[in-house]
């Protein structure tokens, strides 16, 4: 300051000059006034700002900044270069680096601002651009604070408006541009680091005085290596503030996030992740308002806890998600890849994932999902009651709705391979569809409107074992889940299905049904169609099969509560009962062509009835032996004694009781095999009809009406009468007729108690019986024809019989004039132990006969030009015989020329009305060898035909000795093929024909049939 010049002070608002008073000096030369005073004062004050304008702001700020910083405790501060223009509204600096005592130096590249001074009068802060760059900051968390480059960080102990509650001005901001780059934030949080790299960051347009206007921002950088880049715009001081953001990210390690994620409780965090997201939100009263779409892609991401899970890979594409503070609407796609979680001890992998959400609708009280689509490959799950997998399974779910209490969906389920295990059982299917129309559930009843299909299909539960290969059932199901009670109503197929229990095997070809079914403590049903195809059912244990049945049709069928079962009309065709293979096996006891059942019923007591019961072309098959009836008794089921099988059969009829309105068996035949004899019984009955009607065991005195026709060869049984089956004493009537009944097949059982064989003869007679309270009456009137007995085996022995004298002389004097033997045999008894007196009628016939003639004389006289040459029977001189017809070994069917002599002998028989052939059939041991070999080829044909193949001839005695009972069926089938050719083809009557007891002889006359005249 130059000296004699006094500072300049006012006082009232008036300048003052202090001591110093140079007005009215002189000074070079002129005066000096004091206009000249105050404008030296004024230059001397424009050159001091002048100089502080262009000197002190540099110096002073970098002063002012370096002192700062050291009052933050940085005790090393360097600022490279500072460029300060307050006029100018500029600010650059350059270079600064502060180090605090311990910890890294803070950096700063270049700061550059330019502002505008004028808007400041207006409390409005004007920034055309702010510049910073080379950032380097270092932050750490420090207890409940942080450090910043070593530097700890204070926290308010409370907001700037609770220490200040005085409010300021507001203050107009507007800045052109912000701009950062080339800077860096490292956090360090516990073990939470995070590497943040700005490469640039821009904001431009920000003002608070112009709230239309849009802020934008743009962002590239990284972030621990990641690429990250933002872009967007946004309203923050409009009344409702909004944002639009654009987001990208790319390879971010989610392994550098672990440890935040363990605060969260998720542990084992890892992976990369890939970001491209678009937001828009805007806040408005009600709350904020979103709309964000973008994909996220996860590669081997991975979590230990508190799930485990990992996968190769996972895509999220969000199409739609919106939120206006009320609803929320989402559209999304999820897509995985070798996925594998587990939570506790439940767990799942996929070899792939895929999840399509058309629409999710959500309002906080009712949500609503639409067009959902999942679909997954190779799909496992284990949990602590069992595990399920699936090839694939798809999910197509058109409509969802939950309000809370009540939820709808409508959709479809789709699975192959599929299977499940759990400790109630286990079950496969190659192929599953669940379609639902329309599902409802309001937390306790379930609705469903759809179908089921499946195929492969294997269930075991609870010892059932279940294989249906394919399930087809569509409907509406409704279960009650508290009580398991419900209906279902629709119609179901069944594909082959295969069902185990214990050890019993069903098995069927294809069924179908269609009602409705109501389940719960009990299960009531109506079905008005129900169809079986292909039933078998074996029993394993035992390899036996039990029944077959190729088809079965039931209409309205129904199923009481109580356990009572009725059909209007239930047909089963082709039924065959009771079988088994292998060594000592036997063929079907029982088979019917067609078995029908109209009105029939079983009631809750077990009581059984039916108003028709029609039973056509059953084959019985009756095989008895000393064991018991084949196929009909089983050893480990006979019953002791006859205690016990009458004990048996009392608790059967105190339990069940019968009604059946008619029952009839037509077109049927029975084959009986007696094998308790020394040689077989052959009897086959055929055609037999029979009809009974008003069977009831609740009426026992009721009369059971009934008619019987049988054949048995040529022969016809008739019968009809009345029996009361129901009584505790049966009582009834029966009458009947037999005609042309031939008796050789019954030989055996003359042989057993006589000791003799029948070689010829029928019989036809009358049959009536009464039974009075299981009293018998009544007597069987015969009439034998052409009776002879074959002539006696010396090696045999001999077997007492009832009568003294011997059989033939008894036949001879049992003929009348007719050559007939009539015997009327008195039945007596009772129903459980009859007693015809043979003797008794014997002796009757036999004191007729001595009145009249002792023995008749059989002549016959024939034309000299007779067509066959007449031998006589070497075995019986009294009778003449036509030449045998000859067979070839093991043959049983007529040569042509067998036929031409047939045709012959049939004129002849024709052409005289008292004439009677008898028909004799007889096989010896050269027979043997090819029924042996056939026997063979049919139970071992690979092995018989590679010997055929080969040309071996198998000796004769390696087949063992002769089997008796087939060389007599040999022989039987050839009187059987002669005499048909005479009645069928020949046009004799059958009754002129006779059939001889088949015999078997040694090697001497060879096979033939013998024409006995």
């Amino acid at each position: 300051m130059t000296r004699g010049v006094c500072p300049i002070a006012f006082f009232h608002g008036r300048p003052i000059i202090g001591r110093m008073k140079l007005v009215g000096r002189m000074l070079w030369g002129y005066e000096v006034r004091r206009r000249h005073v105050v404008m030296a004062a004024a230059a001397l004050v424009v050159l001091v700002l002048g100089l502080a304008g262009d000197l002190l702001p540099e110096a002073g700020f970098r002063w002012g900044l370096a002192k700062a910083l050291r009052g933050l405790g940085m005790v090393e501060v360097s600022i490279d270069d500072t460029d300060i223009s307050l006029f100018g509204g500029r600010l650059t600096v350059r270079k600064v680096v502060a180090q605090p005592a311990l910890g890294k130096a803070l950096g700063i590249g270049d700061f550059d601002l330019k502002f505008r001074w004028r808007p400041l009068l207006d409390r409005r802060l004007v920034v055309d651009r702010v510049a910073v760059e080379g950032i380097d900051i270092d932050l750490k968390r420090d207890g409940d604070g942080f450090v910043l480059n070593g530097l700890p960080l204070a926290v308010a102990a409370a907001p700037p408006s609770a220490q200040d509650p005085t409010p300021s001005p507001p203050w107009g901001i507007d800045v052109a541009g912000l701009e950062l780059t080339h800077s860096r934030l490292h956090v360090v949080d516990g073990d939470f680091v995070a590497d943040i790299a700005v490469e640039r960051l821009l904001v431009e347009n920000v003002n608070n005085l112009d709230p239309r206007r849009a802020v934008s921002f743009t962002l590239k950088g990284s972030l621990n290596g990641a690429a990250i880049a933002l872009s967007g715009t946004a309203h923050p001081f409009a009344a409702e503030p909004s944002l639009a953001v654009a987001a990208q990210v790319q390879a971010l390690a989610l392994a550098d996030f672990a440890a935040l994620a363990a605060r969260a409780g998720a542990e084992g965090l890892s992976g990369k992740a890939d970001l491209s997201l678009t937001a828009e939100g805007v806040l408005l009263p009600s709350g904020p308002s979103v709309k964000v779409n973008g994909r996220l892609a996860l590669d081997a991401p991975a979590l230990t806890a508190p799930a485990a899970a990992k996968a190769t890979r996972l895509d999220l594409e969000i199409g739609r998600l919106t939120w206006d503070g009320t609803r929320l609407d989402l559209a999304a796609t999820l897509g995985a890849e070798a996925l594998d979680a587990k939570v506790a001890e439940t767990g799942g992998t996929a070899g792939r994932l895929d999840l399509e959400l058309g629409g999710l609708a959500w309002d906080g009280a009712k949500a609503e999902l639409s067009a959902v689509k999942f679909a997954t490959e190779a799909l496992a799950v284990t949990a602590p009651g069992g595990k399920g997998s699936a090839g694939k399974l798809s999910l197509d779910l058109k409509t969802l709705s939950w309000d809370g209490a009540k939820a709808a969906l409508a959709g479809r389920i789709d699975g192959a391979t599929l299977a499940g295990k759990g400790e109630g059982g286990e079950g496969t299917a190659a192929a599953l569809a669940l379609d639902a129309a329309r599902l409802d559930w309001d937390g306790r009843r379930v609705g469903w409107q759809g179908g089921l299909k499946a195929t492969g299909a294997h269930v075991a539960v609870a010892g059932h074992d279940a294989a249906p290969d394919a399930v087809d059932w569509t409907g509406h199901f409704d279960l009650d889940t508290a009580d398991l009670a419900g209906q279902a109503e629709g119609k179901v197929g069944l594909g082959p299905l295969r069902l185990a229990v214990g050890d019993i095997r069903t098995g069927l070809r294809a069924a179908g049904a269609e009602g409705k079914v109501t389940f719960g403590k009990a299960v009531e049903a109506e079905l008005p169609k129900t169809r079986l195809d292909g039933l078998t059912v074996q029993d394993a244990a035992r390899k036996t099969d039990l029944a077959t049945v190729e088809r079965v049709e039931a209409q309205s069928l129904k199923l009481a509560r109580d356990g009572a079962v009725s059909v209007a009309t239930l047909t089963a065709d082709g039924v065959n009962a009771l079988r088994k293979e292998g060594q000592g096996g036997y063929n079907w006891r029982l088979e019917t062509k067609r078995l029908r059942l109209d009105r029939a019923a079983r009631d809750g007591d077990g009581d059984v009835s039916a108003d028709e019961v029609r039973i056509d072309g059953m084959l019985a098959r009756v095989n008895r032996t000393p064991e018991g009836l084949v196929g009909f008794i089983s050893d480990d089921k006979a019953p002791k004694d006859a205690k016990e099988t009458k004990a048996a059969r009392t608790r059967d009829e105190d339990t069940t009781d019968i009604r059946i309105g008619k029952l009839m068996v037509g077109d049927s035949r029975v084959n009986l095999r007696d094998r308790t004899m020394t040689e077989t019984v052959r009897i086959d009955v055929m055609p037999l009809d029979f009809i009974i009607t008003n069977l009831d065991s609740e009426a026992p005195d009721r009369d059971s009406a009934f008619e019987i026709k049988a054949g048995a060869g040529r022969g016809l049984i008739t019968a009809a009468g009345t029996v009361r089956p129901f009584a505790d004493k049966i009582s009834g009537r029966v009458d009947g007729k037999i005609t042309a009944f031939e008796l050789p097949p019954l030989s055996p059982y003359l042989a057993e108690a006589l000791g003799v064989n029948l070689q010829s003869g029928h019989f036809d007679g009358t049959l009536g019986v009464s039974a009075d309270q299981g009293k018998l009456s009544g007597a069987l009137n015969l009439a034998l024809s052409q009776l002879f007995i074959a002539p006696p085996d010396p090696k045999a022995p001999a077997k007492p019989g009832k009568i003294d004298m011997p059989i033939a002389t008894v036949l001879d004097l049992l003929r009348d004039g007719d050559d007939l033997i009539r015997l009327s045999l008195p039945i007596r008894g009772d129903t459980t132990n009859p007693d015809v007196d043979i003797s008794d009628a014997v002796a009757q016939a036999v004191a007729g006969a001595l009145k009249s003639t002792l023995l008749t004389t059989l002549k016959l006289a024939f034309p000299v030009a007779a067509l066959i040459e007449l031998a006589m029977d070497a075995d019986d001189p009294s009778h003449l015989a036509l030449p045998p017809l000859a067979f070839a070994p093991g043959i049983d069917a007529l040569t042509p020329e067998h036929e031409k002599t047939l045709t012959a002998v049939a004129e002849l028989v024709k052409g005289r009305a008292g004439l009677k052939l008898t028909l004799c059939g007889k096989a010896d041991d050269s027979d043997w060898p090819v029924v042996a070999a056939k026997r063979r080829s049919a139970d071992r044909p690979l092995l018989s035909k590679l010997e055929k193949l080969v040309g071996y001839d198998r000796p004769a005695e390696s087949f063992g000795p002769p089997d008796h009972n087939l060389l007599s069926a040999l022989a039987q089938r050839r009187t059987n093929a002669v005499r048909d050719f005479l009645a069928d083809k020949g046009g004799v009557e059958p009754s002129r024909l006779f059939g001889c007891r088949p015999m078997v002889e040694a090697a001497e006359k060879g096979p033939r049939v013998e024409l006995l005249l």
